[in-house]
């Protein structure tokens, strides 16, 4: 469970900054495929201590317009929100992420879009 995301709470969007690990995709509701990414070392913006070591967002218009390469180091604004980590059939808990991100802006560039960090794999 991600703690210092839920110590921050939902009543108001924070700043944070992030690196883009990796790229992927998922099945949706209606088992059609959906581009992801996957964000790692999640911060506050201006801080050190990182919140989290990834999370997952679904790449939609916003991610599009940004552009990200693995690799970029960015900066948004989001809410923390929850949600119900697991299956029926297993141990549900609730987890915590972020929220319709805004504000999105490259921080640091790859040169490279074939850029690969290590250990992102």
């Amino acid at each position: 469970m991600r703690r210092k995301l839920r110590t921050l709470g939902n009543k108001e969007r924070h700043s944070f900054t992030a690196r883009i690990g990796r790229f992927g995709s998922k099945k949706n509701w209606n088992g059609y495929p959906e581009k992801t990414v996957c964000i790692q070392d999640v911060k506050i913006a201006g801080e050190d201590k990182p919140l989290t070591d990834h999370l997952w967002f679904t790449f939609g218009k916003t991610w599009e317009r940004l552009d990200p390469r693995e690799g970029d180091l960015i900066q948004f604004d989001a809410r923390v929100g929850k949600y119900t980590k697991g299956r029926y059939w297993y141990e549900r808990m609730t987890d915590y992420d972020l929220k319709w991100p805004t504000h999105m802006k490259v921080l640091e560039r790859q040169s490279s879009p074939n850029t690969i960090l290590a250990g992102a794999r």
